[in-house]
């Protein structure tokens, strides 16, 4: 645990579970709901998440000159997933369930995102970050 890179915020269970309906109705009211959705959803194994934030979230993705979506974090206990699942996820004990939510309008245009996702992909292969996607 590195007490730095915690961040928390208080919501009511419900707006918890409801939360990708929230941000669904979010980006309706934006006109940014019917527009491509490049999405990357990655299990990052918790020996690498420095790594991974070192080069991933600082090198990447605060060089961009705007963001289009939310990135979230989740850690996640390898004894609480259910080995029936068809997911294959990192060997750690604890890995991090992390997904890219963007969506492409404006100045962002499909291709842009992707190739993000891409460079994501591309750093965590050649760092030997053994992450799953």
């Amino acid at each position: 645990f590195t007490s730095g890179l915690m961040f928390g915020q208080d919501v009511p269970y419900f707006d918890f579970l409801n939360r990708v309906r929230n941000e669904e109705d979010k980006l309706r009211s934006l006109g940014l709901w019917e527009v491509p959705h490049p999405w990357l959803n990655i299990f990052v194994p918790r020996s690498r998440i420095l790594d991974f934030h070192d080069g991933v979230i600082k090198g990447l993705l605060l060089n961009q000159t705007s963001t289009s979506g939310v990135t979230l974090f989740y850690p996640t206990n390898r004894n609480k997933w259910n080995n029936r699942m068809s997911a294959m996820i990192p060997d750690d004990d604890v890995f991090y369930v992390i997904g890219f939510l963007q969506s492409a309008s404006g100045s962002h245009n499909w291709q842009e995102l992707e190739n993000l996702n891409d460079k994501i992909i591309q750093f965590c292969d050649t760092s030997g970050i053994m992450i799953k996607e």
